[in-house]
């Protein structure tokens, strides 16, 4: 293939990947990021994330309800200032207390109140308003979100109160909300959570800030940086969020300057951790509305420790293998205290079992990825469709212009070496290169479609060699040449064959009459005549020779399909001599067909690099002589009984036993008359007659041989073996047969 066309082709397959690309965003999605998520493999959480679970073992060993939002909250208290004493940096619950409890919720309030640290979980309740036209119609419905808050003093008394909102649809849970814009841009849990967990480092960040908005300084003093009130936090991060999008750059110039040598100098070197958590902060408010979960495992993968240990245990943290400092704990419902377990989320690393995930869990890791800063990036819209093209192109191009096994190779090379590229990325940077189209449609596209192209070309390539040499060679010689085998490997060896021969009668006078050009084309119709029938009957045309064909059917062993097949041919031959000679431009050629069957060699004939393919052995010698034998008897065609012996869809008559010139052994032979249930009165008539003349023949009743077969010539006047039986009989009765002779005739001649 030129280069002009792999270009070509290569440049359709990236040209595919492009048209597909925005009809398989949810597919690369399911199966793209699904695939990375389990080739890359569970991975450890942060060891500073922790999940306190309400779960089925706190409700029976503390004899409490099986529904935690009925468990007395001054519980929930005393486990807030245990993990306080553990060094907690955030606690967030992931449980709303809906209704007030006045005395439980004075003592859980006061224990949020002393660490300013504790994240509550709003409801959010949705709900269908109608819209209405200006004339008062009913047009459509808006769906309002509202959210609905905890008990008023325990909302007072949180740090921060946010929701957490999952999207149900589609069923695999990949994302979670930074925002929730149709609740009024609100900060959901996780990002809530963390905010407080970068309490440390926010004067900082807000530093760093204004040196990029310096009209928004005054708004950022430090002394006012931290919102004093729950319900002052999503107001002040709004207004942070706000600078971000108006500046998209916003986020990339400040983790630049973070990393500069300059801003280390004016500002001394941080610690890795505050480093850490500044980068982190960054890009969080930079990141979109919702992300792109980057899930560490199946359930369970967390630090979990249940409710009732957290509780009776000492403020400890190596008691539970915890860090000393800086813990964010999840406070949520277990999956065993799930009624019938439906609130879980299914997630790449759902268990066959149908383990789901929580929604703590979801919790815990949509705060772990933006604490790492490593939630799952898909690559920007217009490098993705690059990267498709590049590889749609690159891959097309090995695939067609290299030979097919190095193209497998080079396809599987590349498809290996990009899948390990993306594995790469994705494990260590969280970006997400495509794979539904470069891998599961590129690929296949480019490799089996340059086999097909290719196996095209040579099929046409091999259709052009059959037709060139089948001029002048049989079809198996030719497949043999095509597959390139030996002349040896060409042969096929003793098989049982039937030969068929033709011999045109006129042909001598139509050399004479005609010059050798028209002569010529004359007989190429001819010839295309008579191979017609034997192709269509699975026989296979051996050679020409002069005016004469030489046709053969094999098998392994005599076979009366494979006879009738051939005694079908034969008939279909005369039918379609008779049609050459009255087609335009035609002639007519009386052309006489012998048949016989029986075990040949079938090979290579020749020496000295010089060979012929055909038959080899008595059975063709034979055959040759039956179709002479017509000349004597007045017939076009002639069969033997080796052939005819089964074969049942014909009708024939016998014509007598022969020796041929130099044989010894004599030939029932038979002439075709048709097919059974074509042949009229008269010639089922005149074979009665003829084979009671036989009959009377082989007994040496010569004169009722001769009364019966003057009786065929007035059925049939032309009829040539009853002629050609009254002409040798004379010769019998002057001479007589020597004893034991059965009614065979030897011929002297061909």
């Amino acid at each position: 293939m030129t280069v002009k066309k792999a270009l070509v082709a290569a440049l359709f397959i990236a040209a595919v990947g492009v048209l597909l690309f925005p009809w398989l965003l949810k597919v690369e999605e399911d199966m793209g990021l699904a695939l990375l998520f389990r080739i890359r493999g569970a991975k450890c959480p942060p060891a500073q994330v922790c999940i306190v679970a309400l779960d089925k073992a706190s409700a029976d060993t503390m004899g409490l309800p099986d529904k935690p939002y009925l468990w007395p909250r001054s519980l929930y208290g005393l486990l807030v200032d245990k993990l306080n004493a553990l060094g907690a940096a955030v606690i967030v619950f992931d449980l709303f207390f809906e209704e007030p409890r006045q005395e439980e919720d004075r003592v859980f309030a006061s224990a949020m109140e002393k660490g300013c640290n504790v994240v509550l979980c709003h409801s959010i309740e949705q709900s269908s308003v109608p819209i209405r036209s200006a004339e008062g119609k009913e047009i459509g419905f808006a769906n309002l979100e509202t959210l609905r808050t905890p008990a008023d003093a325990l909302a007072i008394s949180a740090a921060a109160v946010a929701p957490f909102p999952l999207p149900r649809i589609p069923l695999r849970l990949n994302r979670f909300w930074t925002v929730k814009e149709t609740a009024g841009d609100v900060p959901t849990l996780p990002v809530a959570a963390f905010q407080i967990f970068a309490k440390d480092v926010y004067p900082e960040f807000l530093e760093l800030l204004v040196r990029f908005r310096q009209d928004e300084a005054g708004r950022f003093k430090m002394g006012h940086a931290w919102p004093q009130k729950a319900d002052e936090f999503p107001d002040r991060m709004r207004d942070v969020r706000r600078l971000f999008l108006l500046d998209p750059s916003l986020s990339e110039r400040m983790l630049e300057t973070l990393e500069s040598e300059s801003y280390r100098l004016s500002n001394g070197t941080p610690d890795q951790a505050r480093l850490q958590g500044l980068r982190s902060l960054i890009r969080m408010y930079g990141q979109p509305p919702d992300c792109y979960l980057n899930h560490y495992g199946p359930a369970g993968t967390f630090r979990t420790i249940s409710f009732h240990k957290m509780i009776q245990a000492s403020a400890d943290p190596l008691n539970f293998g915890l860090p000393e400092s800086r813990i964010a704990f999840f406070v949520g419902m277990s999956e065993s205290l799930r009624p019938q377990r439906k609130d879980g989320f299914d997630t790449v690393f759902s268990l066959s079992s149908g383990e789901d995930v929580s929604g703590v869990e979801i919790a815990a890791t949509s705060f772990a990825n933006l604490l790492e800063g490593n939630s799952v990036e898909p690559l920007p819209m217009l490098l993705r469709l690059l990267v498709i093209t590049c590889f749609g192109v690159g891959l097309g191009l090995i695939c067609f212009l290299l030979p097919a096994l190095p193209a497998a190779a080079g396809a599987l090379a590349s498809g290996g070496a990009y899948l390990l590229f993306a594995w790469y990325r994705f494990d260590h940077a969280g970006v997400w290169w495509p794979l539904v189209i470069p891998l599961g449609i590129q690929l296949p596209i480019a490799f089996f479609g340059s086999v097909l192209w290719k196996y095209g070309r040579v099929q046409k390539e091999r259709r052009r060699m059959r037709e060139a040499f089948g001029y002048y060679l049989p079809d198996g010689v030719v497949d043999g040449l095509l597959r390139d085998l030996s002349v040896d490997e060409v042969s096929r060896g003793v098989v049982y064959g039937i030969c068929l021969f033709t011999d045109a009668e006129s042909y001598t006078s139509l050399s004479e009459s005609m010059d050798p050009q028209s002569l010529n084309r004359l007989m190429n119709r001819y010839f295309d005549a008579l191979f017609e029938p034997v192709r269509r009957h699975g026989g296979l045309v051996v050679e020409v020779i002069g005016d004469g064909m030489l046709a053969m059917w094999t098998a392994a062993r005599p076979e009366p399909d494979v006879c009738e097949e051939a005694c079908l041919a034969m008939l279909e031959i005369n039918e379609a001599v008779e049609s050459f000679g009255c087609s335009p431009g035609g002639v007519a050629i009386p052309t006489r067909i012998g048949l016989h069957g029986g075990y040949i060699y079938l090979g290579n004939v020749g020496a000295r690099g010089r060979y012929a393919y055909r038959p080899v052995g008595d059975i063709v010698n034979t055959a040759s002589r039956i179709e002479g034998l017509n000349k004597f008897l007045s017939t076009k065609r002639l069969v033997s009984e080796a052939v005819l012996g089964e074969v049942e869809a014909v009708i024939a008559r016998e014509v007598g036993s022969f020796i041929f010139a130099g044989k010894s052994q004599p030939v029932r032979v038979f002439e075709l008359l048709g097919r059974r249930g074509e042949a009229d009165d008269m010639f089922l008539s005149l074979c009665n007659v003829f084979e009671r003349g036989l009959q009377a023949f082989r007994r040496r009743d010569w004169d009722e041989a001769l009364r019966l077969f003057a009786e065929c010539m007035s059925i049939r006047c032309e009829d040539g073996p009853s002629r050609y039986y009254m002409g040798i009989i004379p010769g019998c009765i002057a001479s007589p047969p020597a004893e034991g002779w059965k009614g065979e005739i030897s011929l002297d001649r061909k």
